[in-house]
């Protein structure tokens, strides 16, 4: 900071003034670490696996059941969760699946820093260990379902989430996964960045100054950071970590059980999005 002004040192190592910089450079931000370099992504955890496969395949598993081709499915097990369910592809409807575990206890991963396993990047131990899963906790059709995934459309997903100390300060602020690390199970994400950026919009309209500006928006938005990572690691803890015993629960049991869960809980984001 100069005068008031924030200064970028840009890639090819020339520096510039500037009034405001918004980070919205995602969980990594560069411009997080410049405003409250402590604020850095948690490991919590377990991972996501991910993956889709063409749905036509799906015609090679008759005989193992009869799910319901357009349903969204969950297949819930002690440790963790799945759902699956259909999205477009390129060469027509394609099944996609999410899946929340804890990854191989061997010591040879390790999640300090916010890391991905990219498509087709997956380790033995991992791909190992999500075939061991799926022989043990799935039904036989979505076992196999989920089996037909080509490794080069399979990836790994850490599960992370921060709460930044300030989400704006001097002339930053920071929006989207640069202000807060939500774990996906909330799925608040697109949400989450269109919220910062209307909060930003009405802000500026109505500041008379950029402190006034900075000031509001951290009042706002930081607020509402906090309340989607306390209801994400609350719904995490209920899907994954410490899971329930879902064999015992009846349809009406488990909408109970979910009820619970978001007794209480803000609506996502904490903005309206309406014109």
């Amino acid at each position: 900071m100069r005068g008031g002004r924030a200064r970028v040192r840009l890639a090819g190592g020339s520096a510039e003034p500037y009034d405001l910089v918004v980070g919205a450079d995602g969980y990594r931000s560069v411009v997080r670490a410049a405003l409250c370099a402590d604020s850095r992504p948690h490991y919590a955890g377990y991972v996501c696996w991910r993956g889709n496969v063409d749905a036509a395949r799906l015609d090679e598993l008759a005989g193992l059941g009869d799910p319901v081709p357009e349903a969204v499915t969950t297949v819930c097990f002690p440790g963790g969760s799945c759902v699956v369910y259909r999205i477009p592809g390129p060469g027509g409807p394609r099944v996609n699946w999410v899946l929340y575990a804890a990854p191989p206890r061997d010591g040879q991963l390790r999640f300090d820093d916010p890391t991905s396993f990219p498509p087709g990047a997956l380790t033995p131990a991992l791909a190992g260990h999500l075939d061991a899963l799926l022989e043990r906790e799935f039904p036989p059709y979505w076992r196999r379902a989920l089996a037909l995934t080509d490794p080069a459309d399979t990836f790994v997903q850490p599960i992370y989430d921060l709460e930044a100390a300030r989400t704006a300060g001097g002339r930053l602020l920071l929006a989207g996964d640069a202000a807060s690390v939500v774990r996906p199970h909330n799925t608040s994400g697109a949400a989450k960045a269109l919220q910062d950026a209307t909060a930003l919009a009405d802000g500026w309209r109505r500041s008379e100054s950029f402190e006034e500006l900075l000031d509001g928006y951290h009042r706002a938005r930081g607020a509402a950071g906090r309340e989607l990572v306390a209801l994400a690691r609350r719904l995490g803890r209920a899907q994954v970590e410490r899971t329930p015993a879902w064999a015992a629960m009846d349809a009406d049991g488990m909408a109970a059980w979910w009820q619970g869960q978001l007794d209480g809980a803000p609506g996502i984001g904490g903005r309206a999005m309406a014109r």
